[in-house]
């Protein structure tokens, strides 16, 4: 019984986790997604141009995939891609141009929105709003190949660790996964702390004074880090190996 009860209080504790984690990028996908999928000081506001911003997904996949066939890793081009949080598609979209489909995942609905509005590959991306712990959605082994930059830094690491788990189960023996997260933690425990303590009115203040009028002053985003060797222990544990790491980014191979 205690251990059912212990299991139950996990899965609990990572479904109010996703529920936060999409409540703030909901918010930020409704007000600016450009911007928040690409944090640029000097493109906040609405300034990133279409052409440019999904210029640089499409350099970041070109880039990947020279590297990945130069280590010998050539996913089939009639496959499935999944992209994990992918935001307005910024690499969904090189991904199709690759893959058979590509399986376009995120927690907020207003970035899917904006990314259906964009989307050019003539039916090849499917979008999936998933707010759940895990990708329950995508049976096991049908996935040629999963990809996710600039995400699982932005959730617990409980939540980060529970997905990289799924990566691994979605793919088919021998595929490979591709996933960033960094090793350290940009917001210290200190931060952490202060601001479960500072009253939610004052970091209204404080966020509007640093970031000015267009800050969405209940809007948090975190920087979480995990330490390589937990990132390895669940990939083993899951059912993979890495063949790369480093800088933050893990090659996973299923089996």
């Amino acid at each position: 019984m205690e251990r059912r009860d212990a299991a139950a209080d996990r899965a609990g504790a990572l479904e109010r986790q996703v529920e936060e984690v999409g409540r703030h990028w909901q918010a930020l996908g409704a007000e600016d997604p450009l911007w928040a999928v690409l944090t640029r000081r000097d493109m906040r506001g609405g300034r990133w141009q279409e052409g440019e911003f999904f210029g640089t997904g499409e350099r970041q996949i070109e880039a990947l995939f020279r590297d990945l066939e130069g280590r010998g890793i050539k996913p089939s081009s009639e496959g499935r891609a999944l992209d994990f949080g992918c935001g307005v598609g910024r690499l969904s979209f090189p991904l199709a141009r690759r893959f058979g489909e590509v399986v376009a995942v995120d927690v907020a609905a207003s970035m899917l929105d904006k990314a259906r509005g964009f989307d050019r590959s003539g039916g090849r991306v499917r979008w999936v709003l998933n707010t759940a712990p895990d990708l329950s959605f995508q049976p096991s082994a049908s996935v040629d190949f999963v990809l996710s930059d600039i995400v699982l830094q932005h959730l617990p690491p409980p939540l980060a660790l529970a997905y990289v788990g799924e990566f691994l189960r979605v793919l088919k023996p021998g595929a490979t996964a591709v996933f960033q997260v960094p090793e350290s933690a940009e917001d210290r425990a200190w931060r952490v702390a202060l601001r479960s303590l500072v009253p939610r009115s004052w970091l209204r203040v404080y966020r509007r004074l640093r970031h000015g009028p267009q800050a969405l002053p209940d809007v948090e985003v975190l920087m979480n880090g995990i330490p390589p060797e937990v990132v390895r222990q669940r990939v083993e544990a899951s059912g993979g190996r890495l063949v790369r790491e480093g800088g933050g980014w893990y090659w996973a191979v299923r089996g």
